[in-house]
């Protein structure tokens, strides 16, 4: 597993986990106290002044209270990141994106040839790439305040059809797999509540959409019956 830690000039820190390592809480510390160290080494001025800022995202051991105890302590100022909000965070929307298309249709024999190729990517972006990706970055964040807590555009809808496109194929296979008369009931509660896509901080509500199909099969001819209720 790769982390990244960059801003508006270029990579500041980069490391691989060790094969089997989880990124438990404990170990993301330690991946801090190197991040410092690269930080006092690279960005001498920033050091100095203190006037730098940390955005990562949710993650559990990223947002643990032991996680949090360490930026306080060594006065790192922290940019929290809104739940549902992954657009928000650089990694996402653009880094890892990028070197995944750099790298695509590319075959490697081994781990290490896969971290050199990565690194070699990673070290290969220029400036302006990463300059362009924060002023995309504010744009993001200006995007995610002015929805006031709303979805962004079409994706609750894409979310609910491709969840009743899918009851639907499931009520037809199982209607193609049987040979005599029968009537299945398929039920399924669709919950919103962990969509992906939430912009900002808001209480968590329901959205659950109830649907319910019938596939009706008698001497080789299947149907199928359906209705949504939203609640």
């Amino acid at each position: 597993m790769l982390t990244v830690f960059f801003d508006h000039e270029g990579v500041v820190h980069h490391e691989y986990a060790p094969p089997g390592q989880t990124i438990t809480k404990d170990h993301y510390i330690e991946v801090l106290h190197r991040l410092r160290d690269a930080v006092r080494r690279k960005r001498q001025q920033l050091w100095a002044s203190g006037d730098w800022h940390l955005h990562h995202d949710n993650a559990s051991a990223y947002s643990s209270a032991l996680g949090r105890t360490f930026l306080v302590k060594h006065r790192i100022t922290q940019v929290c990141q809104p739940p549902y909000s992954p657009d928000l965070a650089p990694c996402d929307f653009w880094l890892f994106s990028k070197l995944k298309l750099s790298l695509k249709g590319r075959r490697f024999q081994t781990a290490n040839d896969i971290k050199e190729n990565v690194t070699r990517q990673l070290m290969a972006i220029p400036k302006k790439d990463f300059s362009d990706c924060f002023e995309k970055w504010k744009e993001c964040w200006d995007k995610c305040v002015r929805s006031q807590g709303e979805y962004f555009e079409g994706d609750q809808g894409t979310i609910v059809l491709g969840q009743l496109l899918y009851l639907i194929l499931i009520g037809w296979i199982l209607s193609r797999q049987t040979m005599q008369m029968n009537d299945f009931v398929i039920n399924s509660s669709i919950l919103l509540r962990d969509s992906p896509r939430r912009s900002v901080n808001k209480p968590q509500g329901k959205i659950e959409v109830v649907c319910k199909v019938m596939v009706h099969h008698w001497e080789g001819i299947s149907w199928l019956n359906f209705n949504v209720k939203l609640i």
